[in-house]
Parts: structure tokens; sequence; C-alpha cells
């Protein structure tokens, strides 16, 4: 990661304060609560974004999906996965839908279920992990079939996000498990697709025969760099270097003792602990995801009566911001669900338009630019698809 980030130094990480701990790798410590507080991020602000755009999702029979679940982009081309229907649909960048991927079924080169898919763009191929198949199926980007690799291991079914590092390794996040392996990012042999290497472990496995996902981007990859996060903590980790980036917000319920009696009480739910710890506000909740550009890395947290705030750390600067209001209706910076490159994706949902449409402040509704209005007066909140904002971040 090309950075400049200076204050190398190495930390006990039981307090607010850097101590220097002699077994531990090298770690950038800065709290948060130094850094600068910003109400929003406004859709359109130079400061930070060269540009933003809406994609509006073509909207027919073919193309209509429930919810969005995973997004890929490749190739001026997004593939969208829709859970309830287990389809990915195919969509240029236009917004223009082009066709389903892949057929479903039990036949050649179908598959019955997707826990999570993912795009090989050194063979420009598509990937589908399927449960019920034991297997992982192989196809071109166009859709094509090429072949699929068993494996019966149970943890297929828990892969949520997967994404290839190279020719040797996947890396993969995981929900949560009653099982043994309750692991949270794992590197796969993309041979075998068996575990190689375990980067994160939950603190506890889930109540019998149930699964949650804390977090829908624990991981992401900036040119040959991944930065991960661990529940419940404060630090963000390279998986290439021996460095660590800590950004407190507050006291760590993992080092604390307090953790696994809290969890009990909880009959360990893994969201009503969240919701309980940021409430409390005794202890940090640590970060929910991660999303990284060539200049900026997101990391989004839960922070107390159902609220996620956003705080952006400027790597060229070495300067974070807090962003307050950061979960709004409005058509801003936050909620982002998916990042390639230099984009930050955000699904802006039928409610959220509905109650930015419906906004009687007309000063905020006259910063937004005519073509956001274009499109929301003519959306159809009975049967058009979600909106795509986009916001390419500042390189320089």
């Amino acid at each position: 990661m090309k950075s400049n980030l200076t204050c190398l130094i190495l930390i006990s990480i039981s307090t607010f304060s850097c101590k220097v701990d002699k077994s531990s790798n090298e770690v950038f410590c800065k709290d948060i609560s130094e850094c600068k507080n910003i109400e929003t991020l406004r859709y359109g602000d130079k400061s930070f974004f060269d540009t933003c755009y809406l994609i509006k999702l073509e909207t027919s029979y073919k193309s209509i999906f429930a919810s969005i679940s995973l997004m890929e982009i490749y190739n001026d081309t997004l593939y969208i996965y829709d859970a309830q229907t287990e389809r990915i649909k195919v969509f240029n960048t236009s917004g223009h839908y082009l066709t389903d991927f892949a057929e479903k079924g039990n036949g050649h080169g179908e598959y019955l279920s997707i826990s999570s898919f993912f795009i090989d763009e050194d063979k420009h191929n598509l990937c589908i992990i399927d449960p019920l198949k034991q297997a992982i199926h192989t196809y071109t980007t166009s859709g094509k079939y090429l072949n699929s690799i068993k494996n019966k291991s149970h943890y297929l079914s828990k892969i949520k996000k997967a994404s290839v590092v190279d020719s040797m390794n996947i890396i993969c996040s995981l929900a949560t498990s009653w099982q043994d392996d309750n692991y949270q990012l794992v590197v796969l042999d993309p041979k075998t697709y068996s575990i190689k290497e375990i980067l994160s472990a939950y603190p506890f496995k889930s109540p019998l025969y149930q699964s949650a996902s804390p977090s829908i981007s624990p991981f992401a990859m900036y040119d040959d760099e991944i930065h991960y996060i661990r529940f419940l903590s404060d630090t963000v980790y390279s998986y290439r270097k021996a460095e660590r980036y800590l950004f407190k917000k507050g006291q760590d319920i993992r080092s604390s003792g307090n953790l696994k009696s809290l969890a009990k009480q909880l009959n360990y739910d893994y969201f009503r602990l969240i919701t309980k710890i940021s409430k409390e506000g005794t202890y940090s909740t640590g970060y929910n995801n991660i999303y990284e550009s060539n200049r900026f890395i997101l990391l989004e947290y839960s922070a107390g009566q159902f609220k996620d705030r956003g705080f952006l750390w400027d790597k060229h600067k070495s300067t974070g911001y807090n962003i307050e209001n950061y979960t709004d209706y409005l058509p801003d910076f936050g909620s982002i669900t998916f990042s390639k490159n230099d984009l930050f994706v955000r699904i802006w949902n039928n409610d959220a338009i509905s109650a930015f449409k419906s906004s009687t402040n007309k000063s905020v509704k006259n910063s937004y630019p005519k073509e956001i209005w274009n499109i929301v007066d003519n959306h159809d909140f009975d049967n058009d698809n979600p909106l795509l904002i986009v916001f390419k971040m500042k390189y320089k």
C-alpha cells in the first residue's frame, strides 16, 4: 500500500495510549477522537470525490430482483446476486440488463445454490460456490461453463465474500458457526478450495444450527495489498506485511475478560451483543466493514441506537474524518456495500428514495443536481429496482 503513514510504533492494545510491546508487529496508532468530525460527505463533494453518479438499473420481467446481496464489477459489467431468487443478473454500467448468469438446476454446468461468487480477473472467469452440490463451478465471465471442483467441506455454505489474491490464494470471509471451525477469515487453495491459512476466528460459537454475518466486507483489496478487520477489534491488519493500523475508538472488550460472560448472557447472539456494547458505550464495537481505494480507507462501525458511522482515513495526508451522519436517506456518502479500485458503491433502496422525495427541506433538495431529481421523480416505487450511487474517490 502506498502511504504516508509514518507513525510506526509498537503498542499494547489494552489502553488508549500506545505503549511498546516487543512481541507485537509494527503498528500505526491513532485515536479517532482526535480526528476531525464532519456531519456528512455530500454527494459531489470535490474534496473527496472526483465524480459521483447514479446508475438506474433497468427494470423488466427478467431483470427485476428482490435485493442485492453481492456485487462484482468487471470490464464495465455489473454482476449482481439476488439471494432470494439465487440468480446472478448481469448489467452494463449504464444499467442496461444483459442476461442472467448461468442456469440454476441439477444438470451439467448448472448450480443448485450460491453462498458466494467471485471473479478471477487474470483468467477472465467467474466462480460460483455451490454448497448444495458441494462444488465450486467455474465459468467464463460471459457465462460459458468450464469445470467444477468438488469439495464436501461444510464451510462452503458459510462463505459470504471471496476474492482472488493471486494464482495460489483466495481470501474468504465466513458467517459464524456452531461448529469447531468457527472461522471469520481464511485463505483457500484454488486447486482444491481447502483451507490453507486461518487469518481470524470468531470469539465464540453461535447457538446450535444458527449462523450470523456480522460483517459484509471484513477485508478490502487494492492493487497487491489486502487489509482486513476482526470481530470487535479496532485494528486493521495487513495480509502481506507485518504491520497493523490501530484506529482506536474505545476499550477493547476482547482483552478485558468480559466478552464470554456477556455473550453467554445474550445466548451467544452476535447482533444482540453488538447492540448492547454499542448502547452501553463502555467498550468499542470494533469495525463492521472495510473498503479501500488508492487514497482512502473507509471503516464502518456501530454507534448506538441502531446508528452506524464511518471513519475515513486519507492515506496520502495521514488524516482521519469521523462521518457522523452516515446512514441517512439522503444520497450522500454512507452505507457502502461494494468497492472496486477507486469506486465506492452504495445501494439506494426504495425506502430511502421515498424519504428523500417526500422531504420538505427545500434547501437540502436544492443542493443536489437535477440529474438526481430527474431519476427520483420518475422512479416507480412499486416496480423499479433500487438505484446505485457510485462515488469515484479522489486519487490525488
